[in-house]
C-alpha cells in the first residue's frame, strides 16, 4: 500500500531500474519487457497498461512530460537508496500522516481477515524502544547505544524493535548505534531467529 503523493513516482522509477542494477541491461529502455519504453514513447504502449498517471506527474504536454520522466529515471541510475528502506509492516509505504489514516480505516474494520503484523500500523517512537529496553535490562540508554560487545542482548533486542516496531530501516539503526547497516543487518537476521524459540528472550520483548 503507497502513499502516491510522497513515494509512488520513486517507487516507479525504483522498478523500470531494476535490470539496470541487476546488470543485465546499462540503460532502461534496453530491457523490452519493462513498461519503461512504452511510457517515454520508444514504443506504442498496449492498451492495458496505464502511464497517464506517471507521465501527469511531469508536466501536460506528452512529449515534454515523457522528455522529464526519461530524465527522472536516468538520474536514479547508481543511487544506492532504495524506497524499500522506508517499508513499514512488510507492506506499507508512506508517510507518519498516511500511516495514521491506514490505521483509522483499520480501526473501522477489524473484522478483515487481515495478517496481524500488517495491521500494526502505528509506529513507536525509537526513543521510547530504547528507554523500555534499558528499564527491562537495568542498563543506561547510552550503554545500548554505545559500539562493543557491552550489553549485547539488550543491543540486539533494541535493534530488533526499532526495526520491527519504529519502522527505521538498517541504514537510521546503524547511524543512532555508530556501525555499519551491514552489522545491524547481521544482529536482526539472528534475533529474529532467535525470537522463534527463546522463551525467554520472547518475554523480554514482549
Amino acid at each position: 500500500m503507497v502513499e502516491k503523493d510522497a513515494y509512488l513516482k520513486e517507487l516507479c522509477r525504483y522498478l523500470v531500474l531494476n535490470p539496470v542494477r541487476a546488470h543485465m541491461v546499462k540503460h532502461p529502455k534496453e530491457w523490452k519487457w519493462s513498461n519503461y519504453r512504452a511510457t517515454v514513447g520508444l514504443e506504442k504502449a498496449e492498451d492495458w497498461l496505464e502511464t497517464n498517471w506517471i507521465l501527469g506527474q511531469f508536466g501536460k504536454r506528452l512529449r515534454v512530460a515523457q522528455k522529464a520522466y526519461q530524465v527522472f529515471v536516468e538520474d536514479g541510475i547508481g543511487k544506492k537508496e532504495s524506497p524499500w528502506d522506508n517499508l513499514y509492516s512488510r507492506i506499507y509505504l508512506g508517510s507518519e500522516g498516511f500511516l495514521d489514516k491506514v490505521h483509522e480505516v483499520d480501526q473501522k474494520h477489524k473484522t478483515l481477515d487481515v495478517p496481524k503484523y500488517q495491521k500494526h500500523v502505528v509506529k513507536q517512537k525509537p526513543e521510547g524502544i530504547l528507554a523500555k529496553v534499558a528499564k527491562i535490562y537495568r542498563v543506561k540508554v547510552e550503554d545500548i547505544l554505545a559500539p562493543g560487545k557491552k550489553r549485547p542482548e539488550a543491543r540486539d533486542v533494541a535493534i530488533y524493535l526499532m526495526k520491527k516496531d519504529a519502522g527505521l530501516s538498517l541504514k537510521e539503526i546503524g547511524k543512532l548505534m555508530g556501525v555499519g547497516p551491514t552489522a545491524v543487518g547481521n544482529r536482526w537476521v539472528k534475533m529474529k531467529e532467535l525470537v522463534l524459540k527463546d522463551r525467554e528472550l520472547i518475554d523480554k520483548i514482549k
